[in-house]
């Protein structure tokens, strides 16, 4: 238990990775450190919007946690570029290792935060897409989102750069289908199957492909 209690605290110590050279040239990245991202109400108020061209887009927080109805990882225009819909809202996301289980993912529930995945974000950037990156002890993991240009296509994508032993990733779809101005209802048009494949687990982390 108590190494459980000394890896749930978010360390400072370590360097995170050299941030890449932008592919966009004179734009400057938006970078958001450690101290920053583990500030809930600060965090909480800085969005970020990305597009595909054709009335689609992806936005949220710099936590990954939507505070807005029309916030979502795809927003897609049904009728470009009108008619668009939360077709995911976003994804719950939980790291897996020998000694515990930690939820990356941070929902607000009316005054309730549940799970509490900001106090393992150790940096948020947006160069040119947003680029979340969770660090848990010796764990570093990376996720970043960008759109498929001219498509209502959304691409998460997850990178470790570092950890001690076997690192599995648990992602679960939160699918809405609704419009992006309207609150979620049942939808029982919605095809709740799900089609299951392996995918390759470089640097020790594994998971499951997972398509609705």
């Amino acid at each position: 238990m108590d190494d459980l209690r000394k890896i749930t605290a978010p360390e400072r110590a370590g360097a995170l990775p050299a941030l890449p050279e932008s592919p966009l040239a004179g734009l400057r990245p938006i970078l958001c450190g450690e101290d920053l991202c583990q500030d809930l109400r600060r965090a909480a108020a800085r969005e970020w919007v990305i597009t595909n061209g054709v009335g689609g887009y992806a936005s949220s927080t710099i936590l990954g946690m939507n505070t807005r109805r029309y916030h979502g990882l795809l927003v897609a225009a049904t009728q470009p570029p009108g008619g668009r819909i939360v077709a995911l809202s976003k994804l719950e996301e939980t790291v897996a290792i020998p000694r515990g289980r930690f939820e990356l993912s941070t929902n607000r529930y009316g005054g309730v935060i549940h799970p509490e995945g900001y106090r393992y974000l150790a940096q948020f950037r947006l160069d040119p897409w947003p680029t979340f990156l969770f660090r848990i002890g010796e764990i570093l993991l990376e996720k970043a989102v960008f759109m498929l240009p001219g498509e209502n296509a959304v691409v998460v994508g997850y990178t470790l750069h570092s950890a001690a032993g076997p690192v599995e990733l648990t992602v679960r779809p939160l699918i809405a289908l609704r419009d992006f101005r309207q609150l979620s209802r049942e939808n029982t048009d919605l095809n709740p199957a799900l089609e299951r494949s392996a995918i390759p687990s470089p640097s020790g982390l594994t998971g499951t492909f997972l398509r609705s």
